[in-house]
């Protein structure tokens, strides 16, 4: 796995960790979908001017911003 260029990579997890406290937090899944697709929009503008804040700051393929935003989806929805 390469990470931001393999549909699935190490931060996968993280992004269903965000969409279980999502839910658990009380967004709705119209808005968690809409955070998590706005954030794959902004991600790679805040890591060309914020690399540091990144432990791999290159771009993700298009592939790993859909499965991204489908794995914080999994995660809201897991969360009962």
């Amino acid at each position: 796995m390469t990470d931001n260029q393999s549909p699935v990579d190490k931060f996968t997890l993280l992004h269903v960790l965000a969409g279980h406290l999502m839910r658990r937090a009380g967004f709705s899944w119209k808005l968690t979908l809409g955070l998590a697709a706005s954030w794959e929009i902004l991600e790679p503008i805040f890591k060309k001017e914020h690399p540091d804040l990144f432990p791999n700051p290159t771009a993700d393929s298009e592939r790993n911003k859909v499965v991204d935003v489908l794995a914080t989806l999994l995660g809201w929805s897991l969360s009962n």
